[in-house]
């Protein structure tokens, strides 16, 4: 809908490695694409969470031509590094009306 209003598209990408290769796959396929962005303060072990990892060479993200998104996610990885409690001092307090 974006293209026939002549309007560019760029995907806002802060969510992962799968994310990046979902949006990359999005941006491969539509005549608008402008801009992709990607989050590159990320930990260290990151990449780990999927199968292939991610390549980008001179700015541009190669998309991988491997089955659905070019990548699994490697359960293992993401099981050494579950989720941590937040603490309350960090939750936001709810309003009572």
């Amino acid at each position: 809908m974006a293209d026939a209003f002549e309007l560019n598209v760029a995907p806002h990408n802060f969510y992962g490695p799968l994310a990046m290769l979902i949006s990359g796959h999005f941006c491969s396929m539509i005549p608008n694409f402008r801009i992709m962005e990607m989050d590159v303060d990320e930990v260290p072990w990151i990449s780990t969470y999927i199968t292939s990892p991610i390549r980008i060479e001179a700015g541009a993200l190669h998309v991988p031509n491997a089955p659905g998104w070019g990548a699994d996610i490697n359960e293992t990885a993401v099981r050494a590094r579950p989720p941590k409690e937040a603490s309350r001092s960090v939750l936001m307090p709810i309003a009572k009306s």
